[in-house]
Formats: structure tokens, C-alpha cells, sequence
């Protein structure tokens, strides 16, 4: 077993927390127990299926005091983990009393050691940005035809569209037409904006509106990434989808530092943040860091903010997948309740070595904080996921 040394260093709010900071390099601590299209059909998606506890021993010294600050978070370290606070934009966060009155609520009686995205720093377009005109674009980087919406056909590989106005003139579709390794940064997008079907996809500091009840309702979604496509997601203020935010085939995706805004607005929807459904192995999920907030009721609420599930295609696996470090809560009044913020379901095919841990959330409004239960796969674990009312476990 690594051995991990241990220091303490007074950081934070006035009055300060005590953060237990990590100086070696320590190999993976996730357990293990052995073995470490182009198509995904749409009818298929609308039917599927509606640090702290780990250091238990040194957070009961008297010297360390919980997280329990409702002050904003400033140079908070976690253990092996960077936060995105280094990198994020400027100006005001989106919900900066996301802890505190959102909705308005009670403060929490604990809130996350770390900068959350979208409360303690700002995603979105980085400030300072005159967004272009996409009608502008090289016509032998993409083509554009059509209205409502304009779609936007990438003509070669290694494209990086940057600092982009895609709802000017209407609503924009950007089609990956099977070339890769595109990159979508300081963008404004809306709708069902993102069709890939092959390579690979960045998407980092975009603001994406899905447009509430008058989004487009074929898919549902805000992008839509076909089989064997792997994708990274930064940074990026995703909001007001009628049902998914991001599906995906069973694919690598590293999503951290994004905040998702209000899903549900379709009657009957399922809503998902993230949404796997479709064959494929995928050996990177990486999802941290990330946050949800169910800003106002809407006909169906979420299903869920993190679906790791297998669904649909039998040879979909996922390996080690992780999902650590976000915060979910749904604390609008009226609207539908949610169904759960982190499912972890091996419905067909096969989940290796799923780890969810130091999730924080509200259970507010939902039926359930998570669901993994009876098939999250061979080698579940999880640890160290509070809720935010009452500082217990889920």
C-alpha cells in the first residue's frame, strides 16, 4: 500500500478551515478487484429507464473543523485534485448563493471543501470576447445550408471553432459529417447544437441554452455524439434542455468544471445531464467536478444528474469508470420531483469497477440522492458522498 504524508494548512473563508493536503505522489487509490452510428436511436433514448468521510479519523480531531462554511471558498486544496478555480473565467459566478438562499433555502448545514463551478467561480465564455459571426466561416473549414436550423458541415479534420455567436441568424447545428477532432470553445449556442458522429470533441467555456419549452423536441438533447466518439467537456454553462443535456454512446468523457442548468421542460421527459445509451467500451469516464442546479420547476424535473448506465446495446462496458466531486440539488418549488442525482445501473452489458465518491447533494425535491442498486457492477465502491441538509451519508 502507498503510504500518503499528510500536512495541515490554515486556508479559506474568515474564519479559516483546516485542509489536509497530500505531498506525495500517491499511486491510485480507486479499489479494484480484478479486472480492472453512427446510431443511437432516438426512440430507444425516450424509453429507457425512469474527502470527507475517507478521512473520517482525522476530521474527529478537534483540531480540524468540518466543512461546514456557508462563507465563499478561496485557496481550499484537495487531495489530489485540482478544483478548476485556476482556470476559470472571469467576473460573477451563475449562483453565487447556491449554499445559502438559492430558491431560496435555508443555508446548508455543510457545503464542499473546494470551489464548486458556477458558485465560487464563473463558467461560460471567457469575458472580454467579441463573439463572430459563423456565416463568416471558411467554407473550407464548414459549409452551412438550411434554416432552423442552419447546419453547419465541417469539410476537414483538426477544426477549432472559437469565439462563435451560433445563435445569430437562428439556430445553428454544427455536423462532424465523420471528420475528427474538433475543438468548440468560447462559443454561444443553442438547441440541439452538436451532432458527432466519429474522432474526437472538445467543448470548452460555451454557454449552451436548450431554449426551455421552446426547444426542438426530435432529440431532446443539446449534443448528440455517435458510437466511438470521445469527448471532453470543460468550463461550459449547459441550461434550459427540454430533456438530456449530453448522450452519448458507451464512450470516453472526461466532463469536469461544467455547470448543469434546469433540465425537464418536455412533458414526460427523462431528463439526464449525461446519458450513456448504445454499445461501445468506454475506458476514460471521468466525471468531477461538476455541478447541477435545478433552477426552476419544469414538467418533468431531473431524472437523473449523472447516468453511469449500460443500456440498450449488450457489448456496452464500461472500465473504472469515476464519478467524484460534484454538487446536485433541485430545490425549485412546484415542479415535478426528480427522480435521483447519481445512478449507477449495468442494465445490459458490463460496468468494471464503477467508483463514486465525495459527491455532494440536496435531497430536496428528489426521490431519491443516488441509485445503484441491484447491478452497479462488478467491483462498485463508494465513498465519502454527504448531503448537504444534514451532513450524513448516501
Amino acid at each position: 500500500m502507498d503510504e500518503i504524508a499528510l500536512q495541515y494548512r490554515m486556508v479559506g473563508p474568515d474564519p479559516p478551515v483546516l485542509a489536509v493536503v497530500a505531498t506525495a505522489n500517491v499511486a491510485d487509490q480507486r479499489p479494484r478487484d480484478g479486472n480492472g452510428t453512427a446510431h443511437m436511436l432516438r426512440h430507444a433514448l425516450m424509453r429507457r429507464r425512469s474527502f470527507l468521510t475517507g478521512l473520517g479519523g482525522l476530521l474527529a480531531a478537534p483540531a480540524i473543523v468540518r466543512a461546514t462554511s456557508l462563507m465563499p471558498v478561496r485557496e481550499i486544496v484537495t487531495p489530489f485534485e485540482s478544483d478548476g478555480f485556476a482556470n476559470a473565467p472571469t467576473g460573477t459566478p451563475q449562483y453565487p448563493t447556491y449554499f445559502t438562499s438559492l430558491n431560496p433555502i435555508f443555508p446548508y448545514r455543510v457545503r464542499p471543501p473546494w470551489h464548486v463551478a458556477g458558485v465560487d467561480y464563473r463558467v461560460g465564455i471567457n469575458t472580454g470576447l467579441s463573439l463572430k459571426d459563423p456565416a463568416t466561416i471558411n467554407p473550407a473549414i464548414a459549409t452551412s445550408s438550411g434554416t432552423n436550423p442552419i447546419v453547419l458541415t465541417l469539410q476537414t479534420d483538426n477544426v477549432t471553432l472559437d469565439g462563435y455567436d451560433f445563435t445569430l441568424g437562428g439556430w445553428w447545428r454544427i455536423n462532424g459529417s465523420g471528420h475528427s477532432n474538433l475543438t468548440v470553445s468560447n462559443c454561444k449556442l443553442q438547441n440541439f447544437c452538436l451532432f458527432i458522429d466519429t474522432g474526437a470533441l472538445t467543448v470548452q467555456y460555451c454557454e449552451i441554452d436548450g431554449l426551455g419549452a421552446r426547444g426542438e423536441t426530435e432529440f431532446g438533447c443539446l449534443a448528440f455524439l455517435g458510437s466511438g466518439v470521445t469527448s471532453t467537456w470543460k468550463y461550459n454553462w449547459m441550461h434550459d434542455s427540454q430533456n438530456d443535456f449530453i448522450d452519448l454512446h458507451t464512450s470516453d468523457i472526461v466532463a469536469a468544471f461544467n455547470l448543469f442548468d434546469t433540465m425537464g421542460y418536455a412533458v414526460g421527459a427523462h431528463a439526464d445531464s449525461i446519458q450513456f445509451a448504445g454499445g461501445g467500451t468506454a475506458n476514460n469516464i471521468s466525471i468531477k467536478f461538476n455541478t447541477y442546479v435545478q433552477r426552476v420547476a419544469t414538467n418533468a424535473g431531473p431524472s437523473s444528474f449523472i447516468d453511469l448506465e449500460t443500456q440498450i446495446d449488450a457489448g456496452a462496458q464500461m472500465n473504472n469508470p469515476e464519478v467524484a466531486y460534484n454538487t446536485a440539488s433541485n430545490t425549485a418549488a412546484g415542479g415535478a420531483a426528480g427522480s435521483t442525482f447519481y445512478r449507477v445501473a449495468q442494465v445490459v452489458g458490463v460496468i468494471n469497477n464503477a467508483y463514486v465518491h465525495d459527491n455532494y447533494a440536496d435531497s430536496t425535491n428528489m426521490l431519491g440522492v443516488i441509485s445503484d442498486a441491484p447491478m452497479p457492477g462488478r467491483g462498485y465502491h463508494k465513498r465519502g458522498n454527504i448531503l448537504l441538509r444534514s451532513g450524513g451519508s448516501f
